[in-house]
């Protein structure tokens, strides 16, 4: 999808990236709403999908090796 700027240049992906920013404010404005809580699966807050994504793709193990 494209969106045209106020110049009316088309910008690639705009409407796509201004999703996100909506979604990103939403989880937010939750995440500071509900305060502190347990991670609970259906809770869209931005500390709970953090909590869920480190769960479901642990941090990659340091290597042995460094060059």
């Amino acid at each position: 999808m494209t969106v045209k700027s106020q110049k009316g240049v088309s910008v690639p992906g705009a409407k796509d990236r201004i999703r996100v920013y909506n979604l990103i404010d939403r989880a937010c404005e939750l995440a500071v709403k509900k305060g502190p809580h347990p991670l609970d699966a259906d809770c869209l807050c931005l500390a709970c999908m953090t909590k869920r994504k480190r769960i479901l793709q642990p941090e990659i193990k340091k290597f042995k090796y460094s060059i």
